[in-house]
C-alpha cells in the first residue's frame, strides 16, 4: 500500500511538472508576441497579423492530422516529445530571425505543434488520473502548476528585459526580447525530459483497427457536447483578440513595455486560487452555473479593458482566472468525463 502511494504521488508529481514546463513554453513568448513583431522587429501591422494568423490556420489542421496518428502510427507521448523537440528548434530559429519570410516560416512550424501538445498532454494528465486514482477530479490541481509556469515564464522574460540592457549594452531592441524564444526552448527540452519515462499502456485493440476516430464523433453527439464545442470554439476566437492584442493595448495605454510580461500575469494569480478551488466549486455546484459565471466574467473582463483607464484594464487582465478555470477548464472536465480510453486522444484534439 505504501509503494502504491509513493507511486501515485510520483505520477501526480511528474503530471504537475509537465503541466508547468508545457504553459511555461507559452508563457514565454505568446503574451508579448505581436509587441514584438511590431516594436522590436518593426514588421508593419500587415505583416504582423499576418504571421499571428498562421497560429489559427495551424490550430484548426494540426490537431485534425494528430487525431490520425495519436495511438495509431505513434504512441502520444512520443509525439508529444516530438512536438516539443519541433517547438524548441523553431523557438531557436524565431530567436536569431529578422526577416519577415524567416520569422513566418518558423512561427508557422512552431504553431503547428502547439495545439497538439495541448491536447495531447491534456488527454494524457486525464487518462494518468483515471489511472491513478479512479476519476479526474484533481485536474484542477494538476493544471494549477500550468498557471505557475506561465506566470514563471513572464516574470522570468521580465527579469531578462530588465538585465541584458546593463550586462550587454550593445544589445539592441530586437536582441533583447528575443530572450523570450530561448527562454521558450528551455522549457521544451524540459518537457521532452520529463516525458521520456512516462508509462504508456497499449492502446485499446479496436482503436487499434479503426483509422476514422469514430469513438470521439460518438462523444460529440451526445447531450450538451456540441453545445459546449461551440462555446469554447466562439470563446477561444474571442480569447485571441486578447492574445495577440494586450501586448501591445497595454503598452499604448502608458505601461512600460518591460513590466507588461509580468502584467499579464495578473490573470494567472487569479487562476492559482480558482484551480484549486474547481474541484470543491463543482462539488457544490452544478456545471452549468459554473459556466455561466465564467461566460459573464468572460463579458465583463472585456468591458473593463475597453474602457481605456489604466486601472480598469488591470483589473480586466486579473479576471482571467475566473474564465479560465469556470470556463475553459469547467468544459473540458464535463467533456472528458463523457469519454473514455477510446475517445480520449481524439476528442481532446
Amino acid at each position: 500500500a505504501r509503494g502504491r502511494a509513493s507511486g501515485r504521488q510520483a505520477g501526480i508529481v511528474r503530471l504537475s511538472a509537465l503541466m508547468f514546463f508545457q504553459l511555461f513554453v507559452f508563457g514565454s513568448f505568446g503574451p508579448i508576441l505581436s509587441m514584438y513583431l511590431q516594436d522590436a522587429l518593426r514588421f508593419s501591422p500587415g505583416q504582423t497579423g499576418f504571421i499571428m494568423a498562421m497560429s489559427v490556420v495551424s490550430s484548426i489542421v494540426a490537431p485534425i492530422l494528430s487525431v490520425y496518428v495519436v495511438d495509431r502510427l505513434v504512441r502520444a507521448k512520443w509525439l508529444f516529445i516530438a512536438c516539443h523537440v519541433v517547438l524548441a528548434t523553431t523557438a531557436a530559429g524565431m530567436s536569431v530571425a529578422r526577416s519577415f519570410e524567416a520569422f513566418l516560416a518558423l512561427y508557422l512550424v512552431n504553431a503547428m505543434c502547439t495545439g497538439p501538445s495541448m491536447g495531447m498532454l491534456n488527454a494524457i494528465a486525464f487518462q494518468r488520473l483515471y489511472d491513478i486514482e479512479g476519476s479526474a477530479r484533481n485536474f484542477g490541481s494538476i493544471r494549477v502548476w500550468g498557471t505557475l509556469g506561465w506566470m514563471g515564464a513572464g516574470y522570468l522574460v521580465t527579469g531578462l528585459w530588465a538585465a541584458l540592457p546593463a550586462l550587454v549594452p550593445a544589445l539592441t531592441a530586437a536582441g533583447i526580447q528575443s530572450w523570450a524564444f530561448i527562454v521558450a526552448g528551455a522549457g521544451s527540452a524540459a518537457c521532452i525530459a520529463l516525458s521520456v519515462s512516462l508509462p504508456g499502456d497499449n492502446p485499446p485493440a479496436q482503436e487499434k483497427r479503426e483509422f476514422f476516430p469514430r469513438a470521439a464523433m460518438e462523444v460529440f453527439r451526445r447531450k450538451g457536447i456540441a453545445v459546449l464545442f461551440a462555446v469554447y470554439l466562439i470563446s477561444s476566437i474571442i480569447d485571441k483578440l486578447y492574445a495577440f492584442g494586450a501586448a501591445p493595448y497595454l503598452a499604448r495605454m502608458g505601461f512600460r513595455e518591460a513590466l507588461i510580461p509580468s502584467i499579464l500575469t495578473l490573470g494567472q494569480v487569479t487562476e492559482v486560487f480558482m484551480l484549486f478551488g474547481l474541484g470543491a466549486l463543482l462539488s457544490r455546484f452544478a456545471y452549468k452555473p459554473v459556466l455561466v459565471l465564467g461566460a459573464g466574467t468572460q463579458a465583463v473582463r472585456f468591458l473593463l479593458l475597453w474602457s481605456g483607464v489604466p486601472a480598469l484594464g488591470l483589473i480586466g487582465v486579473s479576471l482571467n482566472g475566473i474564465v479560465f478555470a469556470c470556463l475553459y477548464s469547467a468544459i473540458l472536465m464535463y467533456m472528458d468525463q463523457r469519454s473514455d480510453a477510446r475517445s480520449r486522444q481524439s476528442m481532446h484534439q
